[in-house]
């Protein structure tokens, strides 16, 4: 989404950026550029490359493409942006498949497994959310699993409809939530 058609459906919007998380130069200019607008109440990390990568493509700081978007940019978004009072990072039940595989977290040694690896993605959001968690007991920190929701990357073959992910979402966010931890719907 372009930052024009952000603004053209979220009008009210107080600012809006856009950027990609492939890299760590666009990673971190894109943090710049949401500092400007901060600091936040909530922040959700929403973004993910799917399992359906079927090799191991390259970004151009050399990571495979999961990787930077689904580990690398939540972590250097949470680093270098002003921590806000609740983050929450959207995992997947794949979480669960997913193994800490600390000498080869790229898969550049393994047969490269698109599903696997983006399972090993998963469970580290999970790990940088209790992580935050634990480390920042001012910050409430969540993974939540929306669920297989029926959009673009879930496919039409997802059981859940939109308005389930965006309800684990939102209890979240609501002010009932004030318990770090893994929320599953």
């Amino acid at each position: 989404m372009t930052r024009k058609e952000a603004k053209a459906q979220f009008p009210d919007a107080h600012g809006i950026v856009v950027g990609e998380l492939d890299s760590l130069i666009s990673t971190s200019a894109l943090v710049a550029k949401a500092n400007a607008f901060g600091p936040y109440d909530v922040v959700i990390r929403n973004a993910g490359i799917g399992a359906g990568v079927a090799e191991r493509a390259q970004t151009a700081d050399g990571f495979g493409r999961i990787f930077p978007t689904n580990v690398i940019a939540p972590y250097v978004l949470t680093a270098l942006m002003e921590l806000p009072r609740r983050m929450i990072f959207l995992t997947s039940g794949l979480e669960a498949k997913g193994a800490w595989s600390p000498e080869d977290l790229q898969w550049t040694n393994r047969s490269w497994k698109g599903m696997r690896a983006y399972s090993d993605s998963k469970l580290h959001d999970v790990m940088l959310a209790l992580e935050v968690a634990a480390r920042y007991p001012q910050v409430i920190s969540n993974a939540v699993d929306p669920g297989w929701i029926k959009t673009d990357m879930g496919g039409p073959s997802a059981p859940d409809p939109v308005a389930l992910g965006a309800t684990a979402r939102a209890n979240l966010v609501d002010e009932l939530a004030r318990l770090s931890g893994v929320t599953r719907p």
